[in-house]
């Protein structure tokens, strides 16, 4: 008995929070990773790097979850695995900032190691290809350090395909949510519309697909 839109932007900023956050780490890990990997071509570093990160995109998100929370969420039991905050814990402040994140590492981690490859791989081939330019032979040239030759300038001109691929990054990142709300029972739109499809809820089921479209 509520306007689809109000139910909508009630979770709606949940997912967001996710799909942000996985889209900030996974960036800025694979171009960090990608650089080394790249400067440290065919070495023992970057064949495992490259097959342990190729090896993780082939799992789904939310096995990827379901894996992290048999280990750390019932294994170990160091961090929660459901919901997006404490029930009936009535924080406020810092302590309600610090219970929002630590529910929010299981379901960002597997969402951040699904889409690793992409800023990796794309990072890594571009270090390749930039480390072959003549200004790179002129910088070595100059007796320019090994650390600044990686990163202010084989690094920094790798990252140019990697900023224009992200805004297409978030469009797959989002159909990754969905799923991963679901296993760890996290309040977004995904497991909104996984509780509106059990309940015939044709109208937010509606509502729910054309927002995440």
């Amino acid at each position: 008995n509520a306007p689809v839109s109000e139910v909508i932007l009630g979770r709606l900023h949940w997912t967001l929070l996710l799909a942000g956050s996985a889209l900030v780490l996974s960036t800025i890990l694979g171009v960090l990773l990608g650089i080394e990997s790249g400067w440290r071509r065919d070495s023992r570093t970057d064949k495992a790097s490259l097959s342990a990160i190729v090896g993780l995109s082939g799992f789904p998100e939310f096995f990827l979850g379901m894996l992290l929370i048999l280990a750390f969420g019932v294994g170990w039991a160091v961090l929660p695995y459901q919901n997006a905050q404490t029930p009936y814990s009535h924080l406020t402040g810092w302590a309600l900032v610090w219970d929002i994140g630590k529910h929010m590492v299981l379901p960002v981690a597997a969402l951040t190691l699904a889409h690793l490859a992409g800023g990796y791989l794309l990072t890594r081939n571009t270090m390749i290809n930039v480390m072959r330019e003549p200004y790179m032979l002129t910088a070595r040239a100059k007796g320019l350090s090994n650390a600044a030759l990686k990163y202010r300038h084989a690094g920094r001109n790798s990252m140019l395909p990697v900023v224009t691929m992200t805004g297409l990054w978030l469009g797959r990142l989002v159909g990754g949510v969905l799923f991963v709300e679901v296993v760890f029972s996290y309040p977004g739109i995904g497991s909104m519309t996984y509780e509106a499809i059990g309940f015939r809820d044709c109208p937010l089921i509606a509502g729910a697909l054309l927002v995440t479209a």
